[in-house]
């Protein structure tokens, strides 16, 4: 399916803000540690808009690290989920930069 295309509340240009702000940001402080949020109550669309911008990076030839908590609370460690979620979307990169 193609990013954005159901779309009804224009989350793409947040998407757009978000992505420039980011690609700015790394730019300019690129040593500084830095977290993005997205905060919103149940139901607000945060899964709608992360798995979409998520494709649109990925359409874009950005590495994507995609972790849904929700998804993957299933242990007494949460940590082991997110190192595993790395490890399986950044595998390819890395074996990739390996092999050049």
């Amino acid at each position: 399916m193609e990013p954005w295309n159901d779309d009804k509340l224009n989350r793409v240009e947040d998407a757009k803000y978000l992505t420039s702000y980011l690609l700015n940001r790394f730019t300019v402080k690129k040593e500084e540690p830095f977290v993005l949020n997205i905060d919103a109550e149940w139901g607000f669309g945060k899964t709608y808009f992360l798995t979409n911008w998520r494709s649109d990076l990925k359409s874009q030839g950005c590495e994507v690290v995609y972790f849904n908590a929700w998804e993957k609370d299933f242990t007494d460690n949460p940590l082991l989920g997110f190192i595993s979620a790395i490890d399986k979307e950044l595998k390819p990169f890395f074996s990739k930069k390996a092999n050049a």
